[in-house]
């Protein structure tokens, strides 16, 4: 009998070694054994060391979902020194993430999945001499959920699939992971507030079909150059802005509520508290009369308030290692109490965050705030689960990959209120603080002043050929770790990213060379960058242009989050040249093939549509697939069996006939399929496509 596992994170330490051993081994033990862990039952193969489930290594720490940029965040607690795949300098291994979301009508809808590339960290010790494990990992997963309007929340349930080093099977909401977790969680989507009653459709809607069919063009341009364009916009955004409930509509919503008076009027008593300005304490406390509520007794109440969490409470605090940002989950608790609801301005609730290390002399390093809208809403069970972002730059804390660097971080939630910039230890009067570790991605020596290009088609520039252009083994896009095909080429948009805040000011250009035919020619149009404003903790989105030699300006991080220096549609099935070029001749250098052209396939049936066969006969045809970069093609029918199955599926290239066989068949009606899939990664941002051709025959 096979020797078995509990479900439990804990692993004996005589049986450590045996994980550790089976963990470096696992892909070669699965493919003499499907069903080695235990994991794979319809093999119908004896398991030899059941394993399912197993935290010793990895756990989910929090899941939640940020509205504004409607993003799922599973954080990943990596606990143990060893058995993640090898050092920082080797290829390590992966810690997959699958999300599913489910509106509440009992489907499960599949979000798909992320990743974070995690390796073997040695155990070291932080400032006070604590152990820096387990360290937090955060993966972010774009999503585009539905949206309903504010009277109605929406409020569905994720769930997110743990698994290290093999992705979680799609449409699965319980695999049986080896080494992995499970979790779920109830989320609140934005509503979508162009359905607002008051919204003015009928004045704004000309505008707006105006930037659908002109998107190079942005609607305030469009609105600029339209008869009172600026003053139906204006109307348009007033409409869109969520008004802000006053205090004595708050103090009667929340009469039977039992809402503190402290919890109400809680930036009045923190500006009462701060302010010196008579004049200020003087207008608060007419405000609070007018309100209903004691300025004395709330204030008293308000002051002894000490990291109250009834409200809200923060449980997590990682960083996205591949997109680098510090990321924050909290849990909303009660139904009210967040100044108003979904068709409201809402509260806020504020996350401060921090780092320290030795590289900061062991001092708290201010980092920035960022906040998540919180609102008065019925809840589910367990309350509601938000994500905190806040894009971060690691770039001076970035070191080889010989000496990983590991940061300690500390988050502290503070409601409605903006936790101090200046006293990492101050404990808000609504909010907790916690501290976490993190490991920052390593860098390559640099210079200091020639270009440096990270990425080009989403995938690492060390992960593609210098010659053909063609993605190596093991690659993977960099932005959510999906793995890619090997020998893969590239189609659609091309996303260059390159280094760009350390070199803030001075200018680049890119250049764009045909290597087939000799034409070149350089990047020039409008580059839309992300970026993110630390006053305001929003997202912002700033476009930069060329000058008149196509010099575009390197720009700081906070105007680059993404370190994209370029982004272009070279729409050509030939090998590139890319050129970063800087004014005084310095210069980098990548090859990146091109393919746009789809895989070509026919499919020919010798007697189409119906009657031309009779039950019983064999139906016959033709079919061929084409595509300079294959990756597999599939032919098939809903008959029983094909004459000659071995050739309807392949990797290679084809032009042949098939046969299927009908005798064993009651239906009158069939059909029979051909798909082609190519490696090519198109748009930066995916592998693979497959296109595909049928065709139904009826007997007689």
């Amino acid at each position: 009998m096979a020797k078995r596992i509990k479900l439990t994170a804990n692993v004996a330490v005589s049986e450590i070694t045996t994980h550790l051993q089976y963990r470096s081994n696992a892909f070669k033990l699965l493919a003499a054994n499907p069903n080695f862990f235990g994991t794979n039952p319809e093999s119908n193969l004896q398991p030899e060391f059941v394993i399912q489930n197993n935290k010793y290594f990895e756990e989910l720490g929090c899941i939640g979902y940020h509205p504004t940029t409607s993003e799922l965040t599973a954080n990943i607690q990596i606990k143990q020194s060893s058995g993640y795949g090898g050092n920082l300098c080797s290829r390590g291994s992966h810690e997959f993430v699958r999300f599913f979301l489910d509106y509440g009508d009992g489907i499960w809808l599949d979000m798909g999945v992320t990743a974070v590339n995690v390796h073997d960290i040695e155990d070291a010790y932080d400032c006070e001499k604590a152990l820096e494990k387990p360290l937090s990992y955060v993966v972010r997963l774009k999503i585009d959920p539905k949206h309903l309007i504010c009277s109605k929340p929406n409020l569905p349930k994720i769930r997110a699939v743990l698994s290290w080093n093999i992705t979680p099977p799609p449409g699965n909401i319980n695999p049986p992971t080896i080494w992995g977790d499970t979790k779920e969680a109830f989320i609140q989507i934005s509503p979508l507030r162009i359905l607002f009653p008051t919204f003015p459709l009928d004045e704004i809607g000309p505008l707006l079909a105006s930037a659908i069919l002109n998107p190079s063009i942005s609607l305030s341009d469009i609105a600029a150059t339209t008869f009172k364009g600026i003053e139906k916009l204006d109307l348009a955004k007033q409409a869109i802005a969520q008004p802000k409930a006053e205090l004595s509509e708050l103090t009667a919503a929340y009469a039977n509520a039992q809402v503190e008076p402290e919890r109400i009027a809680t930036k009045i008593l923190n500006e009462t508290i701060i302010s010196k300005n008579p004049a200020i304490l003087s207008v608060n406390k007419d405000i609070l009369i007018k309100a209903g509520i004691d300025l004395t007794a709330a204030l008293k109440n308000f002051a002894s308030l000490n990291g109250n969490t009834s409200y809200e409470q923060l449980y997590c605090v990682g960083a996205d290692y591949h997109q680098e940002a510090l990321v924050a989950n909290i849990q909303v608790k009660k139904p009210y109490g967040y100044s108003g609801s979904l068709c409201k301005a809402g509260s806020k609730e504020y996350v401060g965050f921090w780092i320290q290390s030795p590289q900061t002399d062991c001092r708290w390093q201010f980092v920035g705030t960022s906040f998540v809208n919180s609102y008065d809403i019925e809840l589910p069970e367990g309350g509601l689960s938000y994500s905190v972002i806040l894009p971060a730059d690691f770039s001076k804390f970035r070191t080889a990959c010989s000496s990983p660097t590991i940061l300690k971080v500390r988050a502290v939630l503070s409601w409605n209120v903006p936790p101090s910039d200046s006293n990492p230890n101050e404990v808000p009067y609504w909010g907790n603080i916690i501290d976490s570790y993190i490991q920052v991605s390593p860098g390559k020596q640099w210079d200091g002043k020639n270009p440096v290009m990270i990425t080009l088609g989403g995938v690492s520039v060390d992960n593609i050929d210098d010659i053909s252009g063609l993605t190596l083994a093991g690659a993977v896009l960099e932005f959510n770790q999906a793995p890619v095909y090997n020998a893969s080429p590239f189609a659609g948009i091309i996303v260059l990213q390159g280094l760009s805040h350390p070199l803030a000011g001075l200018k680049y250009r890119v250049k764009i060379r045909n290597l087939a035919d000799g034409s070149q020619y350089y990047y020039n149009a409008g580059l839309h960058l992300l970026g993110f404003d630390p006053v305001t903790s929003t997202i912002i989105h700033p476009v930069i242009y060329p000058d008149a030699d196509n010099y575009y300006v390197y720009q700081s991080y906070l105007n680059n989050i993404d370190s994209i220096l370029a982004r272009f549609s070279p729409g050509t099935n030939d090998l590139l040249e890319i050129t970063i070029e800087h004014e005084d001749g310095a210069s980098v250098s990548k090859r990146i093939q091109m393919d746009n052209q789809l895989p070509q396939i026919s499919l020919t049936v010798d007697r189409p549509g119906c009657g031309g066969y009779a039950k019983g006969e064999h139906i016959t045809g033709s079919f061929s697939v084409y595509d300079a970069y294959l990756l597999n093609y599939s032919l098939g029918s809903s008959w029983p069996a094909a004459v000659v199955p071995n050739n309807y599926s392949g990797t290679t290239n084809v032009a042949s006939s098939f046969d299927f066989d009908t005798s064993g068949t009651d239906n009158p009606c069939g059909s029979i399929g051909l798909s082609a899939t190519e490696k090519t990664i198109h748009d930066s941002a995916w592998a693979g496509y497959t296109v595909y051709a049928s065709e139904v025959v009826c007997l007689k």
